[in-house]
C-alpha cells in the first residue's frame, strides 16, 4: 500500500470508511429486524393469551348455562350452552390450525380442542335425551290425567247406581294410579329406582282393580269405559318406561359431563400456565436480546470508529513520512550535499515522482560539477600550452576564467539558493515560492522551469485536494477540484471525485435507511402503545369481570343461604304436614267409629220399629178381644187403645229416628269420603313437600358447589388480570425500547445530515465541474 498513489490511498481510505459505514448500517438493520421479530413474537403471544382468555370465558359461560339447564331443566339455556361452546370450539380450532405442529404448545392445545368437542357433543346428547324425556312426560301426564277423569266418572256412576263393590274397586284403581303418578314424579326428580318400582307396582295394582270391576252384576255399558281406562293406563306405563330409559341415559351423560367439566377446566388451566410460562420466557428473552442488540450496536460503532481512525492515521502517516523525507532530501540538495542518496524513487506515486525529480536534479548537479572539473582540467592544459606562447594573455585569460568562475559560481549559487528557497518552503508546506531568475544557461533554465512547474502543479493539486478534503471534513460532498490536471494529478482529481460521489451515495443510502429505521421504530412504538392500550383495556375488562364475579359469588352465597333456609322451612312444613296427616288419620278413624255406631243405632231403631209394630198388633188384638168381652172388657179396651196409641207414637218416633239416623249415616258416609280424600290429598302434599325438601337440599348442594366454582373462576380471572398487567408492562417496555431506538436513529440521522450530497448541491457541483 506504501507504493500506491496518493489518490489511490485516499480512495482506499474512503473505501474503508464506506465499508465501515456499511457494516454499521447493516448492524442497525439487523438490530431493527431482531427487534421486529421480538415484537412479532410478543404480539403473537399476546393474541394467543387473549384467545385463551376468550375461550376460558366462553367455556365458563357454557358450563354455567349447562349447570342451570341441568338444575332447572329449562330448554332456554340450551342455546346459550351451544353458542358458548361453539365459539370456544371455533376459537380453539383456529389456534390449532394456525399453530405449527412441532410447537410445544400444539399438543396441549389439540388436547383442549378435543375436550371442548367432547363436552359439546355430550351436552348435545343430554339435551336431546331430555327433550325425548320431556315429550314422554307430556304423553304420560296426558294419559294419566285422562285416566283419572274417566275413573272419577266411572266411580260416581257405579256408586250412584248402587254397584258399591265395583265403585270400591274403581276407587282403589284411582288411588293406585295416583300413587303411581306420585311415585313416577318422585322418580323424575330423584332418579331413585325404588320410586320407579313403586310406580310399576301401583300401576299393576290399578290394572288388577280394573279387572275386578268386570263383575257379572255390572252392566255391559261399563265395559267400554273400563277398556279405555285400561288403554290409558297401559299408555301411562309405556311412557313411564320411556322416562325411566331416558333418565338412565340422562344420569350417565350427566356423570360424564361432571367428569368432563373438571378435565376441561384442568386443560384450560394447563394452557393458561403454559401461555404464562411462554410469555415469561419471551419477556426474559426479549430483554436479553435487547441488551445484546444495544451492546452489539455500541461495539459496532466503537469498532467502526477505531478502524476508521487507524486506517486514516496509517494513510496520513504514510503520506506525511514520504513528504517529510522528500523535504529533507530537498534541503540537503539545497545545502549542496550532492552525495546524499535519494530514497522513494522506486515508488509509483507522487512521492516517487518528486524523488525521481530530485534524483535528476542531483544527477545534473553532479554532472555540472564534473563539467566544471573537466573545464578546469582543460583550462589547466590550455594554460600550460599557452604559458609558452604568451604570458601577456595569461592575465587576461586568468581574469576571464576568474570572471567565468565567478559568474558560474554566482549562477550555481543563485540556482542552489533558488532551489533551497523553493524546496525549503515546500518542505514547510509553502508551494508559493519560485525560482524567478534566468541563468543564461539553457539546461539550468530548464531545470529551474521544471522545478517551478513541479512546485506549481504540486501546489495547485495539493491545494485543491486540501480544499476539497476540508469541505469533505465539513460534510460537503459536492465540492470538486477546480482546474485542468494531467497525469497523476488528473488521477488524483478523478479518484477524489469518485470518492466524494461514492460517499454521497453512501450518505444518501444511510439517510434513507435512517428514515426507514425511524419509520419502523415509530411504527413499532405505535404498535407497542396500541398493544399496551389493548392490554390496559383488557385489564379494565377483567377487573370489571372480577367485580361481577365477586357480586355473583355473593349472590350465589346468598342464594345458597336462602336455599338452606328454604330447606329448613320445608323440613318444618314436612313435620307439620305429617302431624296434619296423623290428625286426618284420627279423624278418619273417628268417622269410621261414628259410622259403625250409626249402623248399630239404625239396627236398634229397626228393632224398636218392629217392637212398636208388634205392640200395635197386640193392642189391636186386645181391642178386638175386649169388644168381644162386652162391658167386662171396657177397661181393658181403654188400656189397649192407649197402648195402641203409644205403639203408634213409638212407631212414628222410631221412623223419625230412623230417618234422622239414615240422614246422619249419609252425612257420615260423605264425611268419611271427604276425610279419605283429605287424607289422600294430605298424603300427596306430604309426598310433594318431602320431594320439595329433597329438591331444596339438592339445590342447596348445587348452590354451594356453584359458589365454590364461581370463587375458583374469580381466582382464575384475578390470575388472568395479573397476566394482562404483565403484558401491559412488557408492551410499555417494548415501546420505551422502540423510542430509545428512534432517538439513536435521530442522532445517527443528525450526524448523516451534516453531509451535503449530490441531490442537495447538484447546481454547485455542475458549476464546479464546468469550471
Amino acid at each position: 500500500m506504501g507504493n500506491w498513489r496518493i489518490s489511490k490511498q485516499i480512495g482506499a481510505l474512503n473505501g474503508i470508511a464506506l465499508g465501515i459505514l456499511t457494516v454499521a448500517s447493516l448492524a442497525g438493520v439487523i438490530a431493527t429486524l431482531l427487534l421486529t421479530q421480538i415484537i412479532s413474537h410478543f404480539s403473537a403471544s399476546a393474541d394467543r393469551t387473549l384467545a385463551v382468555q376468550e375461550i376460558g370465558s366462553h367455556v365458563y359461560e357454557g358450563r354455567l348455562a349447562a349447570l342451570k339447564y341441568r338444575v332447572l331443566d329449562d330448554a332456554a339455556f340450551v342455546e346459550a350452552v351451544n353458542d358458548s361452546f361453539l365459539n370456544a370450539y371455533e376459537s380453539e380450532r383456529q389456534i390449532v390450525t394456525n399453530m405449527d405442529a412441532s410447537s410445544d404448545l400444539f399438543a396441549i392445545h389439540n388436547e383442549l380442542f378435543a375436550k371442548i368437542g367432547t363436552y359439546r357433543e355430550t351436552f348435545a346428547n343430554l339435551a336431546d335425551i331430555r327433550a325425548e324425556r320431556s315429550q314422554s312426560i307430556k304423553e304420560m301426564t296426558a294419559a294419566g290425567d285422562t285416566a283419572k277423569i274417566k275413573l272419577d266418572v266411572l266411580m260416581d256412576q257405579l256408586f250412584n247406581e248402587g254397584h258399591k263393590d265395583a265403585a270400591f274397586h274403581s276407587a282403589l284403581a284411582q288411588r293406585n294410579m295416583k300413587t303411581g303418578k306420585i311415585a313416577i314424579e318422585r322418580f323424575i326428580r330423584s332418579g331413585d329406582p325404588a320410586d320407579f318400582q313403586r310406580t310399576e307396582e301401583s300401576l299393576t295394582d290399578a290394572l288388577t282393580e280394573l279387572d275386578l270391576i268386570n263383575d257379572p252384576s255390572v252392566p255391559d255399558r261399563y265395559l267400554a269405559p273400563v277398556a279405555e281406562t285400561r288403554a290409558l293406563l297401559n299408555s301411562f306405563i309405556s311412557a313411564s318406561h320411556e322416562v325411566h330409559r331416558a333418565n338412565d341415559i340422562d344420569v350417565g351423560l350427566s356423570s360424564e359431563l361432571d367428569q368432563l367439566g373438571p378435565d376441561l377446566k384442568s386443560g384450560l388451566q394447563s394452557v393458561t400456565e403454559r401461555v404464562v410460562s411462554s410469555q415469561n420466557a419471551l419477556e426474559i428473552s426479549g430483554r436479553d436480546r435487547g441488551r445484546i442488540i444495544i451492546a452489539f450496536l455500541i461495539c459496532a460503532a466503537l469498532l467502526s470508529g477505531i478502524g476508521l481512525a487507524v486506517a486514516a492515521r496509517r494513510t496520513a502517516a504514510g503520506i506525511s513520512a514520504g513528504i517529510n523525507t522528500s523535504v529533507t532530501e530537498m534541503a540537503s540538495l539545497a545545502d549542496g550535499d550532492l552525495a546524499i542518496e535519494i530514497t522513494n524513487t522506486e515508488r509509483e506515486n507522487e512521492l516517487g515522482e518528486i524523488a525521481r525529480a530530485l534524483e535528476v536534479f542531483r544527477s545534473n548537479s553532479i554532472e555540472t560539477q564534473k563539467m566544471q572539473e573537466k573545464i578546469r582540467e582543460n583550462e589547466a592544459d590550455e594554460a600550460k600550452a599557452r604559458e609558452e606562447q604568451t604570458k601577456r594573455d595569461q592575465v587576461t585569460e586568468e581574469a576571464q576564467r576568474a570572471a567565468m568562475e565567478k559568474e558560474r559560481s554566482a549562477i550555481i549559487q543563485d540556482l542552489s539558493q533558488g532551489l533551497g528557497t523553493v524546496l525549503d518552503a515546500a518542505a514547510r508546506g509553502d508551494f508559493s515560492k519560485r525560482i524567478d531568475k534566468e541563468f543564461g544557461n539553457e539546461e539550468l533554465d530548464k531545470i529551474a522551469a521544471a522545478v517551478n512547474e513541479l512546485v506549481a502543479n504540486v501546489s495547485v493539486s495539493i491545494g485543491e485536494t486540501a480544499r476539497v478534503l476540508a469541505r469533505l471534513a465539513e460534510g460537503d460532498l459536492c465540492e470538486r477540484m477546480n482546474g485542468q490536471f494531467e497525469g497523476i494529478f488528473n488521477d488524483l482529481e478523478n479518484g477524489l471525485t469518485d470518492t466524494t460521489i461514492t460517499l454521497g451515495n453512501l450518505v444518501t443510502e444511510i439517510r434513507t435507511q435512517c428514515e426507514e429505521i425511524g419509520a419502523s421504530s415509530s411504527h413499532m412504538r405505535d404498535q407497542a402503545g396500541e398493544l399496551a392500550k389493548r392490554a390496559e383495556h383488557q385489564s379494565s375488562a377483567l377487573e370489571e369481570t372480577s367485580g361481577a364475579m365477586a357480586e355473583m359469588s355473593a349472590s350465589v352465597q346468598t342464594s345458597a343461604e336462602a336455599a338452606r333456609q328454604s330447606a329448613g322451612i320445608a323440613q318444618a312444613a314436612t313435620q307439620r304436614v305429617d302431624e296434619a296427616g296423623a290428625v286426618v288419620s284420627s279423624a278418619i278413624s273417628a268417622m269410621t267409629d261414628i259410622q259403625t255406631a250409626s249402623d248399630k243405632i239404625n239396627e236398634i231403631v229397626t228393632v224398636m220399629d218392629g217392637i212398636a209394630f208388634q205392640t200395635n198388633l197386640l193392642a189391636l188384638n186386645a181391642s178386638v178381644e175386649a169388644a168381644r168381652a162386652g162391658s167386662a172388657g171396657k177397661g181393658f179396651a181403654v188400656v189397649a187403645t192407649e197402648v195402641r196409641a203409644l205403639a203408634q207414637r213409638s212407631g212414628e218416633a222410631s221412623k223419625d229416628i230412623k230417618s234422622l239416623i239414615d240422614e246422619s249415616a249419609t252425612q257420615v258416609v260423605r264425611g268419611v269420603e271427604l276425610v279419605e280424600k283429605t287424607g289422600d290429598t294430605l298424603t300427596d302434599v306430604v309426598t310433594r313437600v318431602r320431594d320439595m325438601a329433597e329438591t331444596m337440599d339438592s339445590l342447596t348442594a348445587s348452590a354451594q358447589e356453584q359458589a365454590t366454582s364461581v370463587s375458583r373462576v374469580s381466582d382464575t380471572v384475578s390470575q388472568m388480570d395479573g397476566i394482562t398487567q404483565k403484558n401491559a408492562k412488557l408492551a410499555e417496555d417494548s415501546r420505551m425500547e422502540a423510542r430509545q431506538l428512534a432517538e439513536k436513529m435521530e442522532v445517527m440521522r443528525a450526524q448523516v445530515n451534516r453531509f451535503k450530497t449530490e441531490n442537495e448541491g447538484g447546481n454547485q457541483q455542475t458549476q464546479s465541474v464546468a469550471a
